[in-house]
């Protein structure tokens, strides 16, 4: 199972990167929120890896499990009072990309 979790990480952090390549030659990124973000991040993993240690592994991925039931709720739900972005512009544009994360915080 270590392997797969190592595969996928570096899975992620590939399509992080190239995302956040991506935003930036469009001046989409703002660069102090990114480091504040990764920061709370690095200190997240860094809690949840001592605090792993005290539990089992099934009883971690069950809890992984209910936390992305929740957050999945959640984006299925929107935010009550949202309008959904008008149509415009080609799809994956940093317009239309800025608009629907716009719409959906």
């Amino acid at each position: 199972m270590a392997d797969a979790t190592t595969g996928a990480l570096a899975i992620v952090a590939a399509n992080a990167a190239a995302g956040a390549w991506a935003s930036s030659r469009h001046g989409a990124v703002a660069g102090r929120l990114a480091l504040g973000f990764g920061a709370a991040g690095v200190a997240g993993a860094l809690a949840g890896s001592a605090l792993q240690r005290l539990v089992s592994g099934e009883a971690v991925l069950f809890l992984l499990a209910l936390v992305m039931l929740a957050a999945a709720r959640a984006l299925w739900r929107g935010r009550p009072g949202r309008v959904p972005p008008p149509p415009g512009g080609r799809a994956g544009s940093p317009s239309s990309a800025a608009s629907a994360w716009a719409w959906a915080c």
